[in-house]
């Protein structure tokens, strides 16, 4: 996306801002369809300005996502990716978090990043694994991985995220110090990692043949693969993946 993109999203944020009346309360922008243009415009123009370098613009467009439409989950994912793309990291890891969740579950990525930058080491798989298990091809996209060509809608989502993810994040992953490259990539060819995301892969599959079946064995096993819990659990099987105490004090600098 270029300057054309900005300036169609700010041409949709002003005519947007023209279809309800001036004074309306937060709670009406997400009842009230007339808002629904103003509000898309005001995210992708966020989105574009952040994906062009223009990071001041992009977060005060954050700011009006949040005072005047309420839209303070969007904003704190805009705000996570521009913070990263800064090095200001806690900012970044904070927003990230605020974020991540079932609406935004590829947040754990960003924050992961940052936290290892800030030499959280101890947080950063179990940040970095949720958001894998639920997006492995993005994850793999990410830290520079090659992928097969997409075999199923599901696969061709998480591409696409991938590559959306890739540009959101340009700015950061353009100057990604080594160390937290050389982690991301050999967390990722991990084979216990590989065989957690592959059976993420697989256990999706089964659940989208099984579901007009009224099998819920593979959605129940989804669900808890996808659970902040079973990220966690696995994350300390994995403790040994984390740099030792020397390499911990260099990534923050």
């Amino acid at each position: 996306m270029g300057p054309a993109a900005i300036e169609h999203f700010k041409k949709t944020v002003e005519l947007g801002r023209k279809l309800f009346p001036a004074r309306i309360s937060k709670k009406r922008y997400w009842t009230d369809h007339v808002t629904r243009p103003y509000m898309r415009g005001l995210r992708n123009l966020a989105m574009t300005l952040n994906e062009a370098a223009r990071f001041g613009q992009a977060i005060a467009l954050c700011k009006r996502l949040e005072d005047e439409c309420g839209d303070e989950l969007c904003a704190a994912s805009y705000r996570a990716a521009v913070y990263l793309n800064t090095q200001a990291w806690e900012q970044s890891a904070e927003f990230a978090k605020r974020s991540g969740g079932d609406l935004d579950s590829s947040a754990g990525f960003v924050e992961a990043f940052a936290l290892f930058a800030l030499g959280r080491i101890e947080e950063v798989l179990p940040a970095f694994l949720r958001a894998a298990l639920r997006h492995p091809r993005a994850a793999r996209m990410l830290v520079g991985e090659r992928t097969s060509a997409p075999d199923s809608s599901v696969e061709a989502e998480d591409h696409n995220l991938g590559v959306s993810l890739r540009r959101s994040l340009r700015g950061y992953l353009e100057k990604q110090p080594l160390p937290a490259k050389r982690f991301f990539r050999s967390l990722m060819r991990d084979p216990r990692v590989m065989k957690l995301l592959d059976e993420a892969i697989a256990v999706v599959r089964r659940w989208r043949e099984e579901h007009p079946k009224g099998d819920r064995s593979a959605f129940d096993r989804m669900t808890r693969i996808h659970s902040r819990s079973f990220a966690e659990g696995e994350a300390r099987k994995l403790h040994d993946l984390l740099p030792h105490s020397g390499a911990r004090r260099s990534v923050v600098h």
